[in-house]
């Protein structure tokens, strides 16, 4: 099978909508206004699976600027409404706006943040078969709320687990991952072998699950696919060597997590190991594997 085109190598960490929830939105062409008190919002969840949800909000006063977000239910057993605004949306604005700056050297503002109008989003990054609370509230550009703030519960489902297996195929040219089947998507990542042992103890099953609850199947895609080690140098990965993790990504971590040794040399010369590996860098799939 031929290599698909777009898959693209990361040297770096990068924000994606796990970690930010997501970007600056749309805003609707009139003059952001106070919500009155009476103000409030109607809130549509559909395509709920295991890990991802889509929601539809839409506000009773289509002027004022909003703002909405997801939180596991059990982490705010109690919490007053005031406590909902202050603790949980305008703390994610906060946390929103420090991350574009560190990684993007991007400043936002409570004006880019905000919604206004009717408001559509697919989240992902969510936990298998957890109660979540939505949490909606009028929120001016200068952090003030005001009006009704909404809350709706919902379910994820549970995992599906899946039969997929991987073979994988290591010579002079790079590593080829090769499923099962063409159908299920799967995920993986690099790592040094060192830093395997050391952040993971060896646990390719704990790293699969802390990827998939960082990435969600974002990058997620089925079909065989190969690795080259000249790609791997050009984006300044570390001669050493690193193991390949892979799993199925379909609602969570639904298929045997498998690993493949190799190492990398400097000039690209690579033979397969006995021993497993760790790297910081990363792939991206910019585009589905076909």
């Amino acid at each position: 099978m031929a290599a698909p085109q777009g898959r693209v190598l990361k040297t770096d960490k990068v924000l994606n909508k796990t970690e930010l929830k997501r970007l600056p939105v749309k805003k609707g062409n009139s003059t952001p206004t106070k919500a009155p008190a009476a103000a409030t919002f109607d809130i549509t969840v559909s395509n709920v699976q295991a890990s991802s949800f889509s929601c539809k909000v839409v506000p009773s006063d289509l002027n004022a600027t909003y703002y909405y977000t997801y939180i596991e239910k059990a982490y705010v057993e109690g919490a007053t409404d005031q406590q909902l605004v202050s603790d949980l949306l305008i703390a994610e604005l906060d946390a929103i706006i420090e991350l574009y700056k560190e990684y993007l050297e991007i400043t936002y503002t409570y004006a880019d943040l905000l919604c206004q109008g009717v408001d559509e989003y697919d989240f992902t990054g969510l936990t298998a078969n957890t109660e979540y609370l939505i949490v909606a509230a009028y929120i001016d550009v200068n952090g003030k709320a005001s009006g009704s703030v909404v809350k709706q519960t919902f379910k994820t489902s549970s995992i599906v687990m899946s039969d997929l297996t991987f073979q994988f195929t290591v010579n002079s040219e790079g590593v080829t991952v090769i499923p099962s089947n063409d159908t299920d998507p799967w995920d993986y990542y690099f790592i040094l072998e060192s830093e395997f042992a050391e952040d993971y103890n060896n646990d390719a099953d704990a790293l699969a699950q802390d990827m998939y609850a960082y990435y969600g199947e974002e990058y997620a895609a089925p079909g065989e696919y190969t690795f080259t080690y000249a790609e791997m140098l050009e984006a300044e990965y570390k001669p050493g060597t690193y193991v390949l993790v892979v799993w199925g990504a379909n609602g969570g971590v639904n298929s045997k997590v498998a690993t493949c040794t190799f190492e990398l040399g400097a000039s690209q010369g690579v033979e397969q190991v006995a021993t497993k590996t760790n790297a910081v860098l990363f792939f991206i799939f910019s585009s589905p594997i076909s």
